[in-house]
């Protein structure tokens, strides 16, 4: 058990990194254009931990928002 717990305390710590970097304006590396930032939500199945991180997204190369693309759920 003790390799489970420095697991999920190694994903607790990177997520709360994640979820309080600053956020700088970036260009795409493919086309330039500046990035836009987008919302996931990450949580730990059984606990009530959960973080809510911006990812970075050309709206050049990848017109579609995430939040359009449905989750394929079994």
């Amino acid at each position: 058990m003790e390799g489970s717990e420095e697991l999920l305390q190694s994903i607790k710590h990177f997520l709360d990194l994640q979820s309080i970097a600053p956020l700088s304006p970036i260009q795409c590396e493919r086309c330039g254009s500046t990035m836009e930032y987008s919302d996931a939500h990450f949580w730990l199945y059984e606990t009530k931990m959960q973080w809510s991180i911006p990812l970075p997204r050309c709206p050049a190369c990848d017109p579609q928002p995430s939040a359009e693309i449905k989750p394929n759920l079994m």
